[in-house]
């Protein structure tokens, strides 16, 4: 299985079977998000257009030979945010990161002289306001390094940038 979000906002989860690890069969699939909405399903392995979160993916054997489902997070680093207190894009918020997943996760972002303005565990729902020494940041870009280490300590590390925009 992979996810990827190809450097846009079209994140997409892709099954691989093309050495039958999934086992020798006709397979369709589906794939459900955090919300409960579940997709009919499909021939085609790719689900694309995500956003992130935690899906359940669900397989099934067109011969009713069982389905088989399996838990998968999808991360997304927003491109921007608008911290103006209208309830839309407040914060800079990473989705799909969950301790169950990643029990050890933390960002680090900082400005373009490599300042490091926030360094903070990700817990799902909580993000970063803009806010730094108690003072609403200017528009910029700013940089971030996430850590993730998974449940088998095995370290991902991502590099981005995202904006920061007042409107």
């Amino acid at each position: 299985m992979e996810t990827n979000n190809n450097g846009s906002n079209n994140y997409s989860i892709i099954i691989h079977n093309e050495n039958n690890n999934l086992g020798i069969g006709d397979y369709e699939f589906a794939i459900q998000n955090e919300n409960g909405h579940l997709t009919l399903y499909q021939d085609d392995p790719v689900f694309t257009n995500l956003s992130g979160g935690i899906y359940t993916i669900f397989v099934r054997d067109k011969n009713d030979c069982g389905i088989d489902k399996v838990e998968v997070p999808l991360v997304e680093f927003p491109n921007f945010f608008t911290p103006n207190q209208d309830g839309y894009n407040d914060v800079w918020l990473i989705k799909g990161v969950d301790e169950s997943y990643f029990p050890i996760a933390e960002v680090i972002i900082s400005d373009r002289l490599g300042t490091i303005l926030v360094k903070q565990k990700i817990n799902e729902g909580v993000g970063w306001d803009g806010i730094y020494n108690g003072k609403t940041l200017a528009p910029d870009d700013y940089w971030f390094k996430i850590i993730l280490t998974d449940k088998n300590n095995k370290t991902y590390i991502n590099y981005g940038h995202f904006s920061l925009i007042k409107n």
